[in-house]
């Protein structure tokens, strides 16, 4: 399964209109009074909110990466991890039954692996853009709030240069991306590097065709690979409502 992990915003002064919609797991029935628990970095001290006789809750959040736990009585509790980018957002959450559990879930299985689309690197260069960082920060955001998460790096390059260079570039570039969530707190013991080099385009970019510059930087990215999954875990899509 592939995530695209969104580049975090630079933390504004303003906060973002969200609505969270409650239901049960099969999506048949809504889920009164369940209280959602916000908190974060930019959240201090937590929000607490209660869902209405529609499942339905609303409050306004800044645009910083936020965690949410929700829980209901008779239902497991729930936690995903979001950035607000705009106002009138809608998150539909489906709460298992606790009846129904033999273990605590953990949706994010090993080896899922999150997409950095945002991290850029020069050509022939390992140094990261600080100011297309943003998505490292979202991600060592999500190491912070789950402890037990680990993680692999893996760099790929464009393929011009040879196969040989192009292992030892990316590997300096996992190593770099590495480096950037060190000096944000996290412990280097949480983050393998891998390097890939040339070897996985992500388009038709092989050596001797002609492509523009946007397409040789598509392949030069880094992918985030789920090692060890936090408990509780989980990814939630947008609602479309």
């Amino acid at each position: 399964a592939y995530i695209r992990l969104v580049k975090a915003p630079e933390m504004p002064t303003n906060c973002f209109k969200t609505l969270f919609s409650v239901y049960n797991e099969e999506g048949n029935m809504v889920l009164a009074n369940a209280q959602i628990i916000l908190s974060g970095p930019c959240i201090n001290p937590e929000v607490r909110i209660n869902t209405n006789t529609e499942g339905i809750s609303s409050t306004c959040i800044p645009g910083c990466a936020v965690k949410a736990d929700i829980h209901h009585e008779g239902y497991a509790n729930h936690t995903f991890t979001f950035t607000p980018t705009e106002d009138d957002e809608h998150w539909n959450i489906y709460l298992k039954s606790s009846k129904d559990l033999t273990a605590p879930t953990a949706p994010i299985a090993s080896g899922t692996i999150i997409v950095l689309d945002n991290i850029y690197y020069d050509f022939n260069k390992s140094a990261i853009r600080s100011s297309d960082a943003g998505e490292l920060k979202a991600l060592a955001d999500i190491l912070t709030q789950y402890p037990d998460l680990t993680i692999e790096l893996t760099s790929h390059t464009d393929t011009r240069g040879t196969a040989e260079y192009n292992m030892e570039l990316s590997e300096r570039r996992s190593e770099s991306s590495k480096s950037y969530l060190v000096l944000l707190g996290i412990n280097p013991e949480r983050i393998v590097t891998k390097a890939a080099g040339e070897a996985m385009p992500r388009n038709d970019c092989l050596d001797d065709v002609p492509c523009t510059e946007a397409e040789h930087q598509y392949n030069r990215r880094t992918e985030v690979r789920i090692s060890n999954p936090a408990q509780g875990m989980e990814v939630r899509y947008k609602s479309n409502g």
